[in-house]
Order: C-alpha cells, then sequence, then structure tokens
C-alpha cells in the first residue's frame, strides 16, 4: 500500500467511472481529488488473493494471477436514446494494473484500474480467445469474479478459465 497521485487521464477516467455510477454527465462532477492509496494485492470474499500488474513491477514474482473475468451491467439499448435502458450482466477479460482506495462525495471506494481486452471470440473447437488488449477503466472491485488465465498462441490469446470447461481435452 501506498500514497498515489493520479494522472491526468485517470483522473479523467475516474470521472468517467462515477459518472456512470451517479448516472449525471462528467462534467457536472467536481472536487476530484487527485490522490488515493494504491494497493497491489485484493482479497476476495471467496478467500482468494488477486494481484495486479503493480506488484509485478520488479519481475520476481513468479504467480500471475491478475488476469480476470468481470461481470458488468451493459444496457443494451445504448444506442437508441429513446428506448428504455434495459440491463443485462455480461462478461469481461482484462489484466488489473493496480487496486485503488478512492473517497469521492466522503465516501470511500475501492477501484480497479483495468486494460481490457479486446473483442472476444470463440475459435472452431469452442475455446475463447481476443487477439489484443483495449482502453483502461476503473471497476468496482465487486464486479470483479475470479482469475483467469491468458496463453498467447502466435497472435491469439487464449482464456483460460477452469471454471466455465473451456480447457482442451
Amino acid at each position: 500500500m501506498q500514497q498515489y497521485t493520479l494522472k491526468r487521464s485517470e483522473i479523467k477516467k475516474i470521472k468517467e467511472h462515477y459518472s456512470t455510477y451517479y448516472d449525471v454527465r462528467a462534467r457536472q462532477l467536481q472536487s476530484f481529488d487527485s490522490q488515493g492509496l494504491k494497493f497491489s494485492r485484493l482479497l476476495t470474499r471467496n478467500g482468494y488473493y488477486i494481484g495486479s500488474n503493480w506488484i509485478r513491477r520488479n519481475e520476481t514474482w513468479a504467480r500471475v494471477n491478475y488476469s480476470v473475468l468481470v461481470y458488468l451491467e451493459v444496457d443494451i439499448y445504448s444506442n437508441n436514446q429513446r428506448r428504455t435502458p434495459v440491463f443485462e450482466k455480461r462478461p469481461f477479460y482484462g489484466n488489473i494494473e493496480y487496486y485503488l482506495m478512492y473517497e469521492f462525495n466522503n465516501e470511500k471506494s475501492m477501484l480497479a484500474y483495468i486494460n481490457w481486452t479486446a473483442l472476444v471470440s470463440t475459435d472452431s473447437v469452442g475455446l475463447k480467445y481476443f487477439t489484443k488488449f483495449a482502453g483502461y477503466d476503473f471497476i468496482d472491485v465487486i464486479a470483479v469474479e475470479r482469475c483467469v488465465g491468458f496463453i498467447k498462441v502466435d497472435n491469439k490469446y487464449y482464456i483460460v478459465d477452469k471454471e466455465a470447461n473451456n480447457t482442451i481435452m
């Protein structure tokens, strides 16, 4: 754990996160602090530790357990503003960069800064894969479901999720 000063791009991402959380435009949110407490690991409610890319900064750790499955609620009609929003839980994958304890409106939140994967596809034998990593976002840690693995083969990253029965027999 250490005191951390957020970069301008990270403050922008936190504003986007809270604007979604409070359902207001990011411009309407005021007084964002540039300080937070940075953590390298998270203890889940199931008793498992999920690491982060930050803990591996010195490359001395053998365990790589910061690739995760995240469930987020997505408005399936987000492209049509005239429709009433209908939310559906959908799976997303990414690498946790670090965890951040952040205070906003006198409430403390535990957030994860995540590097998302690009679109996940399924190959001819049913294995999930993606070809690159996409953007970064802050999410509430409660959305993190579990650790998964990413294995790079040629130009594809295959997702290894032992709880999803998508391993090769």
